[in-house]
């Protein structure tokens, strides 16, 4: 699910603005997070980063366009070193995402030494936001 929202956003950073996106998709997007537990906070920051790749990509590269204006060189001398930057950033994007739909699925606040200290024979399932933890039965 995480990827293909961040799919959507991709392609919208190409063709708008990021307030526009923010606009329209945040309250589409915010009821989503919340269903999944997704940490709002991490959310931001992916939708932030997607919006940055997409704003750096063609069709339209607006971020690429006003940055080639300003220092005055060409579009083309300067697609090397853009596509070594879009490629950190996706790789980034798609790490982080990983990474939050790992901690989401995993018992992450064992493994980083957190202590569950209500009574023995319930399990950390899942990690919803720093602090808060969905409790179950082991079976």
């Amino acid at each position: 699910m995480l990827l293909s929202i961040q799919l959507l956003l991709l392609i919208a950073g190409m063709f708008l603005d990021a307030i526009s996106i923010y606009f329209i998709f945040l309250p589409l997007l915010i009821p989503i997070a919340m269903h999944f537990n997704w940490d709002l906070v991490w959310f931001g920051v992916i939708i932030t980063m997607n919006m940055a790749l997409g704003q750096f990509h063609p069709p339209l590269g607006v971020n690429l366009m006003v940055t080639c204006r300003m220092a005055g060189v060409s579009m083309e001398s300067t697609v090397p070193w853009v596509l070594w930057m879009v490629a950190a950033m996706a790789g980034l994007v798609l790490a982080e995402a990983e990474a939050c739909e790992q901690l989401r699925t995993t018992t992450a606040p064992a493994r980083l030494g957190m202590r569950n200290t209500l009574p023995t024979g319930k399990c950390c399932t899942s990690y919803l936001r720093p602090g808060t933890y969905k409790l179950c039965t082991r079976s």
